[in-house]
């Protein structure tokens, strides 16, 4: 299926690392579908964040940037992503992620099944039902994707992953869970050097009983040649 994706990235003082998470996303997100976009919300930084995100937008049609003028926090600055984003399927990335963004393709391949699909770090953890008591490696961040449509009860929920996974345990709704690779411990192969279907309610999807199906250990397919230089030709009208 050709669904839409829409990626949120809210940022604070990030200009110096914006740069490069656009670009990992740039190189991974035409794999999954070509009607993508990323939508980037720079929370008033007092630094060159919003002049960094306004470049990229200039580079690369796909890619959006909205600014507060004054600091309204980061549940406020995904606010404003939703509003101004199109996609059928929503993608957001914690501000501590340390998950590979290669690792976003088997999300993707979840998302049919499930209306949340959470990938964190891979750790061995001890899941506690009642949620009680978190381990460690349980509160790195991660990735959190879904469905425009089960937007409405986690909104409240979506400064990250960890939150809406503890809401939905109490809440006792059903969502999907990814183990997924650890670019710190995992390190991909290094990126070439860049130049400049009728959705259903949610009754029928959500369960009552809460789930969490974890993946072993997988080790991710390596990436095909990334798309940049194709991006780059349509954004200059080649």
């Amino acid at each position: 299926m050709n669904r839409s994706l829409s990626v949120l990235l809210p940022v604070r003082n990030a200009q110096s690392t914006l740069s490069e998470a656009v670009l990992d996303l740039l190189d991974v997100l035409p794999e999954l579908t070509p009607r993508f976009e990323i939508l980037i919300i720079d929370d008033a930084s007092p630094d060159a964040t919003i002049e960094v995100a306004d470049e990229l937008a200039a580079c690369y049609p796909q890619v959006a940037a909205f600014c507060h003028t004054v600091p309204q926090g980061r549940l406020a600055a995904i606010a404003t992503g939703l509003e101004h984003s199109s996609g059928e399927i929503l993608l957001l990335q914690d501000a501590d992620c340390t998950v590979a963004s290669d690792e976003i393709c088997r999300m993707w391949q979840a998302i049919d099944a499930h209306e949340v699909v959470l990938g964190r770090p891979m750790q061995p953890i001890h899941w506690r039902w009642n949620c009680a008591r978190s381990v460690g490696p349980e509160n790195r961040g991660g990735f959190l994707m879904f469905h425009r449509r089960a937007t409405d009860p986690i909104r409240s929920h979506l400064a990250r992953s960890v939150d809406v996974r503890q809401y939905l345990a109490l809440e006792r709704l059903s969502w999907h869970e990814l183990l997924l690779r650890d670019r710190v411990l995992h390190p991909s192969p290094q990126r070439p050097h860049v130049q400049s279907s009728q959705p259903r309610g949610l009754a029928g999807l959500w369960s009552t009983t809460v789930r969490s199906d974890l993946s072993e250990h997988a080790v991710s397919k390596p990436r095909r040649p990334n798309y940049l230089e194709r991006l780059r030709q349509f954004a200059a009208g080649e």
